[in-house]
């Protein structure tokens, strides 16, 4: 199996196994994959297999001159475990040292310590930062009780 990494415009299916853990969490509507794709210092990471298609995606924002943010990690599970996940990150963290960002910044979910084990393994760290994830009744409602994101950060180059 061959993985490929790289940037390009992607299809609205794109997220769907982001969605499926989402929906798990909470209900209601999920992230439109036009609203990440239209705004402006916006990045979407693919992995593709020549066998498979598409196996993996994650999404990188500039915010700001020093900061980026990377979400919406997502990998078929099928490929999870065997470095898809990590070549995604060191490429979107490589995409924001490009845009000669010096942080990268991200939010994961108290209900997932998995996932902050995961990110703590590529050496982000948690910043003490914790922000309510207040689900508007609008669009649904917590599935796990009370869920918060967890701020975690990681440095990109030196000053």
């Amino acid at each position: 199996m061959t993985v490929t990494i790289g940037s390009r415009v992607a299809k609205d299916t794109l997220f769907d196994g982001f969605a499926r853990v989402a929906a798990a969490l909470a209900s209601g509507r999920r992230l439109e994959i036009i609203d990440l794709l239209s705004a402006e210092g916006s990045s979407v990471v693919l992995a593709e297999d020549e066998d498979a298609g598409l196996v993996g995606c994650v999404h990188v924002r500039r915010e700001g001159a020093d900061d980026a943010h990377l979400g919406m990690l997502s990998v078929d599970p099928a490929r999870q475990a065997k470095g898809v996940g990590r070549d995604l990150i060191e490429r979107a963290e490589a995409t924001a040292r490009g845009w000669g960002c010096m942080w990268m910044r991200m939010h994961v979910l108290s209900a997932r310590p998995e996932l902050l084990a995961y990110y703590e393994r590529r050496g982000y760290g948690r910043t003490g930062v914790e922000e309510p994830f207040d689900v508007p009744e609008r669009i649904g409602r917590s599935r796990v009780g009370v869920l918060r994101f967890l701020e975690l950060q990681k440095r990109l180059r030196d000053a």
